[in-house]
């Protein structure tokens, strides 16, 4: 990740919570000197130009670019080391499901219920999501860091010493 990548997409998103802290005050606001609307579409603009000075067409344009940003952020803090989906070797129930690893409103998002084996690079955006959930790292028997598979299947990752270059939380 380049610093030049790392510098547009703090700007963009100081512009864009500027913004959202401006349409707030502007809701709460008793004064009528200057209508709500005018307030919103100035601040609107300036993010907008925030973003075109940066390279982004559009609001969609950048919050793909800051997803993108996100998962390598991620992929840099907790690479793969070992490990493959296996499916849990089960035909029924995997063992992630039984024990608890993954929350209930998560289980859709497993590789069993999936076709095909699932790769880390479909695996990432999964992670991120659980993270933004407020999900951690769980640390197995074995002494190997996993996300949500169980001891023995899926991958192990093994956390970097270094901080997060950007905030993945941020959306």
């Amino acid at each position: 990740m380049e610093q030049k990548d790392i510098d547009r997409l703090l700007a963009c998103r100081k512009a864009i919570d500027d913004h959202r802290v401006r349409k707030a005050d502007a809701r709460v606001s008793t004064s009528q000197t200057v209508p709500m609307q005018n307030v919103f579409e100035a601040s609107r603009d300036i993010y907008l130009k925030v973003l075109g000075d940066n390279g982004f067409k559009t609001l969609d344009d950048f919050m793909k670019f800051n997803e993108a940003m996100c998962l390598l952020t991620l992929k840099e803090y907790i690479p793969v080391i070992s490990g493959k989906c296996d499916l849990c070797l089960q035909e029924s129930e995997p063992l992630c499901k039984l024990s608890g690893f993954v929350p209930k409103d998560y289980i859709g998002g497993l590789c069993f219920y999936n076709p095909k084996s699932v790769t880390p690079q479909e695996w990432y955006p999964s992670v991120l999501d659980m993270f933004r959930q407020g999900h951690k790292l769980q640390l197995g028997a074995d002494g190997k860091h996993r996300m949500f598979c169980p001891d023995g299947h899926g991958w192990t990752v093994e956390p970097t010493s270094k901080d997060f270059a950007i905030d993945i939380l941020w959306k």
